[in-house]
């Protein structure tokens, strides 16, 4: 289950940035995207009840014991201060959801686990082009520039700030869904977007549709 949505997570995350033409080729129509939209609906009500709740799946897939601080509201905010980023009211959703990655800068990739989880991997995709006009357009970008010991804060509904130091970032194939994974002894949080692979004469970068590019930082405080 969690490596079929991971795989989806890193189409739904860079895929449609890569494949050209206009937003309707790049997102589907809009009676397919209905479509989808239906169908998820129901399921990721459920799934962010879950979470939400401490639910079951959630533990059992991250392994962690939740905290007694933990927010009834699942709604997460990410700050990025060496890159002065601050992104607010991110939900939890499937990654195949290109919808949701348009309308907000970032999502928490379900069924990853919660930063108040302890031994969790706390996964946020978002784009580093997105859509102009859109909460997504240019979300992460800069990712890359991210150096081990710089500081990704999250904070939950309740106020609660959870500072993790990088300590990793490097380019994956987006079948590597071991990336999801919970780290054994380590609480920490996976930051993902699009893969530049070069920038064109005029400025625009193009992506690759064979890579992503993932930053990692452990909970510290």
């Amino acid at each position: 289950m969690i490596a079929a949505i991971a795989m989806l997570a890193f189409v739904g995350g860079c895929g449609s940035l890569v494949q050209g033409g206009g937003q309707e080729q790049q997102g589907g129509s809009g009676q397919q995207q209905e479509q989808q939209q239906g169908q998820q609906g129901g399921e990721d009500t459920q799934q962010q009840e879950q979470q939400a709740s401490g639910g079951e799946t959630t533990q059992e897939q991250q392994g962690g014991e939740q905290g007694a601080q933990a927010p009834e509201d699942p709604t997460l905010s990410l700050s990025i201060p060496s890159l002065n980023k601050n992104i607010e009211n991110i939900p939890t959703g499937r990654g195949d959801d290109e919808q949701l990655l348009t309308d907000n800068a970032a999502i928490h990739v379900f069924p990853t686990g919660f930063p108040w989880q302890e031994g969790a991997n706390t996964y946020l995709a978002g784009h580093v082009e997105g859509y102009p006009g859109t909460p997504s357009y240019k979300a992460f970008e800069g990712l890359r520039e991210l150096q081990n010991g710089d500081e990704i804060i999250i904070t939950d509904a309740n106020g609660t700030e959870y500072t993790y130091e990088v300590f990793e970032g490097r380019v994956i194939d987006p079948t590597d869904t071991s990336v999801l994974d919970p780290v054994p002894g380590r609480s920490i949080v996976t930051l993902q977007t699009c893969e530049i692979v070069e920038v064109n004469p005029d400025g625009t970068p193009n992506y690759s549709d064979t890579e992503r590019y993932i930053v990692q930082g452990e909970l510290v405080s």
